[in-house]
């Protein structure tokens, strides 16, 4: 059921995904991940405010769940709660010191509280674990500009030209996708095989 609901979560089915986290919630209601993951549905389609009470469940029942700081973090950048994000997703980055989603949003929480050096920080340390990373090239692009270093500021642009996608190529899969119906019913990310 958590694998089916994560399964569907990543379709953007969230009320599919929602009813088999409620599923694991009703049957190992010990564990936290009916609940948190129930709570990321909820962040994710943009209705923080009922994830809370999810979130608070996880607490409850596993303080010391790795996954929780993360959750928690998403929430409150959510709520624009930023100074409580910033202090979770630091509390995540101490277990999970390699998760680049993370450097990254700590990225965008600090950048929002005006600490752009720090903010800077992050997303280097989200380049360090991935350097093709486009939004961290683009997010240091924008503070190098916003600091007045340009000489930075170029380098980073290179990177970000280099690495982002290719509008062209784009425009050439859509044309090719509306040609071929078949290969766009399976580029669906959510189709049925008949």
């Amino acid at each position: 059921f958590n694998d089916h609901g994560i399964a569907s979560f990543l379709q953007q089915a969230f009320d599919v995904a929602e009813a088999s986290w409620k599923e694991v919630e009703r049957l190992r209601p010990d564990l936290p991940d009916g609940y948190r993951n129930q709570a990321r549905r909820w962040i994710m389609s943009g209705q923080p405010s009922k994830a809370e009470p999810f979130l608070k469940k996880v607490d409850e029942v596993a303080p010391k769940d790795p996954q929780r700081p993360y959750f928690w973090g998403l929430y409150f950048e959510k709520t624009e709660e930023f100074e409580q994000a910033e202090q979770a997703y630091l509390a995540s980055l101490e277990v999970f010191p390699q998760d680049r989603d993370a450097w990254r949003r700590l990225g965008a929480v600090r950048y929002k509280l005006h600490k752009y050096e720090e903010s800077l920080e992050a997303y280097l340390m989200a380049l360090e674990i991935d350097p093709e990373d486009v939004e961290s090239h683009k997010r240091r692009l924008d503070i190098y500009r916003q600091l007045g270093k340009e000489r930075e500021a170029a380098e980073a642009q290179k990177a970000f030209e280099k690495y982002k996608l290719d509008e062209h190529a784009q425009e050439v899969a859509r044309k090719f996708l509306l040609d071929h119906e078949a290969i766009n019913e399976e580029a669906q990310p959510r189709h049925v095989h008949r």
